[in-house]
């Protein structure tokens, strides 16, 4: 999925800024203004959003909604759309059904118009494009990876941010952990899999997060490599996270630790006591 911004579209929010002051347009815009869907498959659906933003929010605003071109039939969007007092925006999803589209591109205008105070009706555009192929396509992107530690378990868990633009499920089974110590020796190698698949849809965008088995053993500053693997392929790999593990343990046991230390210091200084005591 392509997110472009449309000049047109900058030029109509320009010149309907400028007049807001006249009271000839009411100011609002879109964001994005265009949406590109590459590699959908026949018979495949699209759902996705876009924003309606407007500059005042000290009365309701209304929005008519409308929609031509090649997608038109196949397009799902509300009719119109009703802004309260006090809301500056709103995002208005829509839907694509590319049931019987035959390969090749498909372009739709979603317009979106408001009456402003002279009576006339200022729209904007939202355009659609979807490019239907007959090819299987994997193609995804994970945005970021950050590392945390479940303190009841001394597990390592990992939440990551994933992009799948292609026409296939985006799918991790397992994944696999090499962690080393701040001086460079591996302190293990773990190969995890998942109880259930973790799957991020065709053309959706979703935070997933991942599990690993190994408990660390002790508190310290860990680098690892992360690993996610689809079938015994790997798909993705993040290296050098780091990591603080404190073992909640640790602390009990050197409270135990001194606890017991100076029981004896107790023990020895009350038998010295009695010992003195008896002499005297």
């Amino acid at each position: 999925m392509k997110a472009r911004v449309n000049l047109k579209n900058l030029l109509i929010l320009s010149i309907c800024s400028s007049l807001v002051s006249a009271h000839l347009c009411s100011a609002f815009g879109l964001s994005p203004t265009t949406l590109e869907f590459d590699n959908v498959k026949a018979g495949m659906s699209v759902s996705s959003e876009f924003q309606l933003s407007r500059g005042e929010a000290y009365k309701e605003s209304h929005y008519e909604i409308e929609t031509t071109g090649d997608l038109e039939e196949n397009l799902s969007v509300a009719n119109d759309l009703t802004l309260a007092e006090g809301v500056y925006s709103q995002m208005i999803p829509f839907h694509v059904d590319a049931t019987g589209l035959n390969p090749g591109s498909y372009e739709t205008t979603i317009l979106v118009k408001t009456e402003a105070a002279t009576g006339y009706f200022v729209g904007i555009p939202f355009t659609v494009i979807i490019n239907v192929s007959e090819e299987d396509v994997l193609s995804y992107e994970v945005k970021y990876v950050q590392a945390s530690m479940d303190q009841e378990s001394n597990t390592p868990s990992f939440t990551a941010f994933v992009e799948n633009s292609g026409n296939q499920t985006f799918k991790i089974d397992a994944l696999k952990l090499k962690i080393t110590d701040q001086t460079g020796a591996i302190v293990d190698e773990v190969l995890t899999y998942l109880n259930e698949a973790i799957e991020v849809p065709p053309f959706s965008k979703e935070s997933i997060t991942l599990k690993s088995e190994y408990s660390f053993k002790k508190s310290g500053l860990y680098n690892l490599d992360l690993s996610l693997i689809s079938e015994n392929e790997v798909l993705f790999e993040e290296k050098d996270l780091v990591l603080q593990a404190i073992i909640s343990d640790s602390l009990r046991v050197w409270i135990k630790r001194i606890g017991a230390l100076l029981l004896v210091a107790l023990s020895i200084y009350l038998l010295r006591k009695n010992q003195h005591e008896k002499t005297r």
